[in-house]
């Protein structure tokens, strides 16, 4: 037999592979890294158990939100600041910052038929800013006219008796104890006129200082000589000095920094409030980057 078969056309070299064909590599690949980026973010998301929003407030602890906030940073667009947020509010009155302060005043000030006097300001645990907190709050309401005291009942890191007394001495101990009346331990912030009643030095002997029956009448003379008594408190879940003194108070701010407190120490520091009757009037968000918020 003689082969039928003939050559159709030369062959030709390719000057590609033919597979993989690597655009659509590419497209597929890209799309399931576009998914896995999307599920990393909810999963992310779900597992995030810290306040966040007004919503994680409201709904999963159950708490009026008070409102947020912010860094000062976040509210400068890119602009250096040597100041402390508690001299800011004095320099720069009509920021958006102050403005914050003043928003979050109304809202604890102004409701209900009754108008409180005694605020305490806590936080479930250190480093939420609720020193900075109270002190802006209070030289808030001393620059607005009202007649405010502040009282240092952190007696063990007495931070806002170090940034506002300048060096003097803070007496509340004294006060307590009876030696001294109230209106000679009391020193005055210059730039505001708040008045403050703080401590230099912690307590030597185990005596609960901060009882109903210790602070309970200092608490009432300065109902009648004052317009706002604010009250820097030890945290709520390391110190039983907070709930003490919150149960005596008017009303009772919640501090939960934004993105950091999870939602359990912020709601077991709710339920210690509760059970010692104190009258929580919601919570608010501190350290809030306005930017992502």
């Amino acid at each position: 037999e003689s082969p039928i078969a003939s050559i159709s056309s030369e062959a030709k070299a390719p000057s590609a592979p033919s597979s993989p064909n690597l655009v659509l590599v590419y497209l597929i690949g890209g799309l399931f890294g576009l998914i896995a980026a999307l599920a990393a973010v909810a999963l992310a998301e779900f597992l995030d158990d810290t306040v966040r929003t007004k919503q994680d407030v409201e709904r999963r602890l159950g708490a009026r939100f008070l409102g947020a906030i912010p860094e000062l940073d976040s509210t400068l667009d890119g602009m250096r600041n040597a100041e402390r947020p508690e001299d800011y509010i004095i320099t720069h009155p009509l920021s958006s910052f102050a403005e914050a302060l003043r928003s979050l005043n109304a809202t604890v000030t102004l409701r209900g038929h009754r108008r409180p006097k005694v605020i305490v300001i806590a936080s479930a645990l250190p480093q939420e800013g609720k020193t900075t907190t109270t002190l802006c709050l209070a030289r808030t309401l001393a620059m607005s006219g009202a007649r405010t005291v502040l009282i240092d009942c952190d007696l063990r890191r007495r931070s806002a008796s170090e940034a506002l007394l300048g060096g003097k001495p803070g007496r509340l101990l004294e006060v307590l104890e009876g030696k001294l009346d109230y209106a000679d331990a009391l020193v005055a912030d210059e730039p505001t006129g708040l008045q403050v009643l703080g401590s230099s030095a912690a307590p030597s002997d185990g005596r609960d200082w901060l009882a109903p029956a210790v602070i309970g009448p200092l608490l009432t003379r300065l109902r009648e000589d004052f317009d706002f008594v604010l009250i820097d408190t030890a945290p709520v879940l390391g110190v039983a000095d907070a709930r003490a003194v919150a149960a005596q108070a008017d009303a009772v701010i919640l501090l939960a920094r934004w993105r950091e407190t999870s939602m359990r120490a912020a709601d077991t520091a709710l339920d210690l409030l509760v059970a010692s009757r104190a009258d929580v009037v919601g919570v608010a968000m501190t350290l809030v980057d306005v930017r992502k918020f």
